[in-house]
């Protein structure tokens, strides 16, 4: 008798993946796909790219090159990302961009850069006013200077009735830097107020070292002073302005004050 041959199919059973590796590969998927969203939103979308400067108080600003300033602003707002330009305003660096305007721009005292979403800059900034001239031994180059005794602009004609620095030494100075310390400076205006109160003109002052500040004068003497001791220096020409007469005074080719016990006159 013969067996029947039974025949069993069989099933191959695939694993289905897990539900972790499922949501993992969602979430990367979705991580990916925001950042890629936010990168683009803050660095290219054209509604949040700079393009447009506001000075603020603009009126005050006399010398000030607006439009320079402008282009500096929009130079710094000009990143390079993967081989693209984006003026993000959340890019902006405002202090970077502040240094560089005080560095290539020494007319500008003080500035303030504002992001004012979405696309503009606001600018608030103070420029120098010029107080006195500041020239080479030879006059070759003379500057204006401020009052905190910093250069910022070049000059060629002597157009406002400022006082003359001369400085003695040839020494290569630089735009935006101090060249004289307040302190000296205000010795400098002190001379120039009195002699003017005296009707003494001044052609201008010539600055040896701090043990000597030359003061000439447009009837031809000289007087010779120290930045330390300038007052107390001018009370001693009055009392000895008193000694000499009118006559002998019309002689004079300079008197020096530099020194505490006597004054020297020719």
């Amino acid at each position: 008798m013969k067996r029947k041959k039974s025949f069993k199919k069989k099933y191959s059973v695939k694993k289905k993946g897990s539900l972790f590796e499922d949501n993992f590969i969602l979430g990367l998927f979705s991580f990916l796909f925001l950042s890629f969203f936010f990168f683009y939103l803050f660095s290219f979308y054209p509604l949040f790219q700079i393009n447009s400067v506001n000075f603020l108080e603009a009126e005050e600003l006399n010398h000030l090159n607006e439009d320079a300033v402008e282009d500096l602003v929009k130079k710094g707002a000009v990143h390079n990302l993967f081989f693209l330009q984006s003026k993000s305003i959340f890019l902006f660096p405002e202090k970077i961009v502040e240094k560089l305007i005080l560095e290539k721009a020494p007319i500008v005292k003080d500035i303030s850069l504002k992001r004012v979403f979405p696309d503009k800059i606001e600018v608030k900034m103070k420029e120098r006013t010029p107080c006195a001239y500041w020239c080479s031994r030879k006059k070759e180059e003379c500057y204006y200077l401020d009052s905190e005794g910093v250069i910022f602009e070049k000059i060629v004609n002597f157009e406002k009735n400022l006082p003359i620095i001369i400085k003695e030494k040839d020494e290569k100075d630089y735009l935006g830097k101090e060249v004289i310390n307040k302190e000296n400076l205000k010795k400098v205006f002190f001379l120039e107020e009195v002699f003017s109160k005296n009707e003494e003109e001044i052609v201008y002052f010539r600055i040896f070292s701090l043990e000597k500040l030359e003061v000439f004068f447009k009837k031809g003497w000289r007087a010779y002073f120290t930045f330390l001791q300038a007052e107390k220096e001018w009370e001693n020409l009055n009392l000895i302005r008193e000694e000499i007469t009118n006559e002998k005074w019309e002689d004079i080719n300079y008197i020096d004050l530099r020194f505490e016990d006597r004054i020297f006159y020719k």
